[in-house]
């Protein structure tokens, strides 16, 4: 057994009391906590700063991997996903499966025990059954004409299977409001619901969204010209897309990722116990080089990703912490360590195995020090 003991110990909810002992076996299940002078102190194990159960990443692209540095910065969302589309298949499948295994020991490395990852495809199933990290998979649906709807979704699910058929957890979800039909989001919507599995949807990312749902103006007409796909037939609504897809997606959990663009409205309008806001910094800086305004979201909802390789150096979250904390402070350090830990489990539905130090399981253990520039993750002691 390991007696382990810090100047902190946050357990996914609150921070124990000074000297709380964690009693670990040799397969890292957390079997005890103990109250100050239970075990002697010579047998204690004491570091410094903090420790805390490991981290949720909630929004990540495994597939995306092999374009860490080939996709430039600052284009705008249109611009990004034009050089994405454009050197996606730049690399053979091979490469590209050695680059998703170095991303997974990566995220691993980085005290990241549970991921929500888009997939649009299988090459990642074969790492995911492999690694040590729970995947949930978000496999990612587009289609903007309705007629096309029923058939992207019996499309969906059958990827979808493929996923659960090697034991990994899996849902629909939609890519986000420009590039999804309301009758596919509304299918992947009751799917959700009668599953009751988790959902997310990349959500006002650019400026470019709102311009487009209120007059179909902005430059994600240039992303469609540069698919050579017609799109006379989409009308705008004439209201922010958060307002359109709140009342299509209701499953339990959600989660609007990114949300740079989102107003005190749509938050409000959205706002509800089964709603969850993903952050994703450092892909915001890199794409579009503004940041969400973070005061505007309840803390008990707010999560975090690292997005992909495509847009970003890393794949760490305290990183992440630290991005956001270089513009705002509007929240506090124990309201961020929920964000990192239980917040994101409950927006994966993983409230019961991961996000907490619990009894019998392993939830993972990170050693991490915090200042008030920066989050510095050390290493995984579990």
């Amino acid at each position: 057994m390991r007696f382990i003991t810090a100047d902190k110990i946050f357990d996914g909810s609150g921070y124990l009391a000074s000297g709380t002992v964690l009693v670990l076996n040799p397969q890292n299940l957390l079997m005890d906590i103990l109250d100050p002078g239970q075990i002697e102190v010579n047998r204690i194990q004491h570091f410094s700063d903090l420790l805390c159960p490991g981290f949720v990443n909630v929004h990540c692209h495994l597939e995306l991997s092999h374009l860490k540095g080939l996709i430039p910065r600052n284009t705008g969302l249109s611009g990004f996903a034009r050089s994405l589309i454009s050197k996606r298949g730049i690399a053979a499948p091979e490469e590209r499966l050695e680059y998703m295994k170095e991303a997974d020991q990566m995220l691993w490395k980085n005290g990241i025990v549970a991921v929500g990852d888009i997939s649009n495809n299988s090459e990642s199933l074969s790492v995911k059954c492999d690694s040590k990290i729970h995947y949930h998979t978000f496999v990612e649906l587009i289609g903007l004409q309705a007629v096309n709807a029923s058939a992207i979704f019996d499309k969906g699910k059958e990827l979808r299977n493929v996923f659960k058929r090697d034991g990994l957890a899996g849902s629909l979800v939609p890519h986000a409001p420009y590039s999804v039909s309301s009758e596919l989001a509304a299918l992947i919507s009751a799917e959700a619901v009668l599953s009751q599995a988790p959902i997310c949807i990349h959500n006002q990312e650019s400026a470019a969204e709102l311009q487009f749902f209120m007059d179909k103006s902005g430059n994600i007409n240039d992303l469609y010209a540069f698919l050579g796909l017609d799109i006379s037939f989409f009308k705008a609504p004439g209201s922010s897309s958060l307002q359109v897809f709140d009342k299509l997606l209701q499953s339990r959990p959600r989660t609007f990722v990114h949300s740079t663009f989102s107003t005190r409205d749509d938050i409000q309008q959205a706002a509800n116990a089964n709603t969850f806001w993903c952050f994703c910094p450092k892909a915001n800086l890199y794409i579009e080089g503004v940041l969400p305004d973070f005061s505007l979201f309840p803390a008990e909802t707010i999560c975090f990703g690292t997005d992909s390789l495509a847009s970003n150096d890393e794949l760490n979250l305290c990183s992440e912490l630290t991005a956001m904390r270089s513009a705002a402070a509007c929240f506090d350090d124990l309201q961020l360590l929920k964000a990192l830990t239980s917040n994101g489990a409950r927006a994966l539905g993983l409230q019961e195995d991961c996000g907490r130090l619990v009894k019998n399981k392993n939830t993972g253990l990170n050693h991490i020090k915090i200042n008030k520039e920066a989050y510095h993750f050390i290493n995984k002691v579990a």
